[in-house]
């Protein structure tokens, strides 16, 4: 029998419920889109740009709907990893901050650092003391369900960014996207779970290609760009692999030199091409001749093409493949998906 086929092995190398959590996304989506501001955001006309504060899991989200929104409205989004804002940042910023836990170091900084520059404040979080400072001041807060890892609740730390610029009219409604992602992702459940056979389940089938090798992601910036950071974060927490996302057009201009250098049987290199029927036109072309360029160089290809029609159902069915596949890595290698240690001593060390 192979290891992802022993049920049996996965339950006992995923104790604290990975799978579960994976299997649960597309209701965690439906939910999120049922959640709603605690108040109004003030002076709603007078924002001029959106700042998205978030680190690790609680910033992906951000970056999903900073591509979704790129072409799509004319106020400049930008996502906030660091512990302090941007110079420009003034009271016409709309700073939404989000932390899953409620607890993270940095975006508390930029929280506080907000507050002083009197910027327009909302946030996300399940608890902590991001929730509490919000309710005791009485902002625009949206409380999400908790006991999940950062990563794990991906939809929660998306759709309510979404909602807040809904509500200011900054776009308009998206519940139709919201239920392709639901349904899309329903489907893909279907065909990924740890009860699918290998020789059926195509995240199992990439998982089993990626054993022992480094992923090299590609993506072209538009739509799905976010969804290239999502597997190498994926792969970094989820599988404990080092990983490396680059982007078209940027990685036709330095990165294809080197990767077309390569010496096949000297590393351990896989390349997995995110692929979007959105993508610019340039960048399509782009993409068929550094794969004629490059593919050469790499132990093995894989091409990954997004589904749906919705930018917030096509985003997601991508990062769901990705999802599956990081946990798939890392119950072949006898790795439990949840532990995150390092992380938490780093945490510790941070406080001292």
């Amino acid at each position: 029998m192979a290891k992802l086929d022993d049920l049996n092995r996965m339950k006992a190398l995923d104790p604290k419920g990975m799978l579960k959590c994976l299997a649960e996304q597309p209701q965690m989506l439906a939910d999120a889109a049922k959640l709603a501001p605690s108040s109004p955001i003030a002076g709603a006309k007078d924002i001029s740009n959106i700042v998205i504060c978030g680190v690790g899991g609680s910033a992906i989200g951000g970056d999903v709907c900073r591509s979704i929104l790129a072409e799509r409205i004319s106020l400049p989004v930008f996502v906030n990893r660091n512990c302090c804002l941007p110079k420009w940042v003034d009271t016409k910023t709309l700073v939404i901050a989000v932390s899953y836990s409620g607890e993270t170091e940095e975006t508390l900084l930029c929280f506080k650092e907000a507050q002083q520059k009197k910027a327009k404040l909302a946030c996300v979080s399940s608890g902590g003391r991001l929730a509490a400072l919000a309710q005791k001041d009485n902002l625009p807060f949206i409380m999400v369900k908790d006991g999940y890892q950062p990563r794990g609740a991906i939809p929660y730390l998306t759709v309510p960014i979404l909602t807040f610029l809904k509500e200011l009219g900054i776009i308009g409604d998206f519940s139709q996207g919201t239920k392709e992602a639901v349904s899309l992702l329903e489907g893909l459940r279907g065909k990924y779970k740890e009860d699918v056979p290998l020789k059926a389940n195509f995240a199992k089938q990439i998982a089993e290609k990626l054993q022992e090798k480094i992923p090299v992601i590609m993506a072209s910036e538009g739509c799905i760009s976010a969804a290239a950071t999502r597997w190498k974060c994926q792969f970094n927490e989820n599988s404990k692999l080092t990983s490396h996302a680059c982007f078209f057009p940027e990685l036709t201009h330095n990165e294809v030199v080197n990767l077309a250098h390569l010496k096949k049987g000297r590393h351990q290199f896989a390349l997995i091409i995110l692929r979007d029927e959105a993508d610019h036109e340039r960048n399509k072309k782009r993409i068929e001749i550094t794969k004629s360029l490059v593919s050469k160089s790499f132990t093995g290809t894989h091409e990954v093409w997004a589904t749906g029609s919705d930018p917030l159902a096509r985003i997601f069915s991508v990062m769901y493949l990705a999802d599956y596949v990081s946990v798939y890595l890392a119950l072949l290698s006898g790795t439990d998906p949840s532990e995150i240690d390092v992380l938490n001593r780093l945490k510790r060390e941070l406080k001292r």
